[in-house]
C-alpha cells in the first residue's frame, strides 16, 4: 500500500501561529489584505486575525512550488468566507507548478451542479487532470447530532455527559480562535462578540439543562 501525501495552500492569509487562522476568522477591518503586490508587500493585518503573509499569487506560488519539490502529490484549497477563491487561485497557480495536483475544496449547496461540472471539466482539461476536489457537506454533523438525539431517547442518564462533551467541543473550537488574540491584547468587537456568543452557548445549556433534567 503505497502513502499519499497532500500539503496545505493558506489562501486566507499564512503566519507562524497554528491555531487562531480559521478560514471565516476575519481580518481586521472585515477584509481580506491587498492581494497584487509581491509577498510580504501587502498591508498586514492587526487585531481579529493578524495575517503574517497575506494570500498574495506570489507568496501563494512560492508554498505551491516548495511543494511540489518536497515531493506532496497536491495542495489542498481551502472554502471560506475569508478565503481567496479556491477555483481562480489554483487556476492561476497552474503555471507556477508542472505536475502538482490541486485539491479543490468547494461546497455543493453554494454551486449550482452544471456550474460545478463545467468548472471541473474545463479546469481538467486546461491542467492535465491536476484536479482534485473536497466536497464540504457538513453531513457528518447531521448524522452525529441524530445519533446523539436517539441514545439520550435511550438512555437518558448518559444526557449529562453528551451535553459536557458538547460543550467543551464547542468552546475548544471558540477558545482556540479567541485566546491567541487575549495572549497578545488584541480585544476588539470580533473577540467581545466571541465572548458574548460563548457565554450565550452556556447559557443555553443550563437552561435546557434545567427545563428538561
Amino acid at each position: 500500500m503505497s502513502l499519499t501525501f497532500h500539503w496545505f495552500l493558506p489562501t486566507s492569509g499564512d503566519g507562524r501561529a497554528i491555531i487562531g487562522r480559521g478560514h471565516s476568522i476575519p481580518t481586521a477591518g472585515g477584509a481580506l489584505p491587498v492581494n497584487t503586490g509581491p509577498a510580504g508587500t501587502a498591508g498586514q493585518a492587526t487585531g481579529a486575525r493578524a495575517v503574517s503573509r497575506p494570500p498574495c499569487l506570489d507568496y501563494l506560488g512560492q508554498v505551491a512550488r516548495a511543494a511540489e519539490q518536497s515531493g506532496f502529490t497536491g495542495v489542498l484549497t481551502p472554502t471560506g468566507t475569508w478565503c481567496e477563491d479556491a477555483w481562480i487561485t489554483t487556476a492561476a497557480l497552474l503555471g507556477h507548478t508542472s505536475r502538482l495536483r490541486f485539491l479543490v475544496a468547494f461546497r455543493p449547496n453554494a454551486i449550482s451542479p452544471t456550474l460545478a461540472a463545467q468548472q471541473a471539466a474545463t479546469f481538467q482539461r486546461i491542467s492535465g487532470g491536476r484536479l482534485l476536489l473536497n466536497v464540504v457537506t457538513g453531513a457528518a454533523s447531521i448524522a452525529g447530532a441524530l445519533l446523539a438525539f436517539g441514545a439520550v431517547q435511550v438512555i437518558p442518564g448518559i444526557r449529562p455527559y453528551v451535553l459536557a462533551l458538547s460543550a467543551a467541543s464547542l468552546l475548544y473550537i471558540a477558545m482556540s480562535d479567541l485566546i491567541p488574540n487575549l495572549h497578545k491584547g488584541e480585544i476588539d468587537a470580533n473577540a467581545l462578540r466571541q465572548v458574548l456568543l460563548i457565554a450565550a452557548g452556556i447559557g443555553t445549556i443550563v437552561f435546557f439543562e434545567r427545563v428538561i433534567g
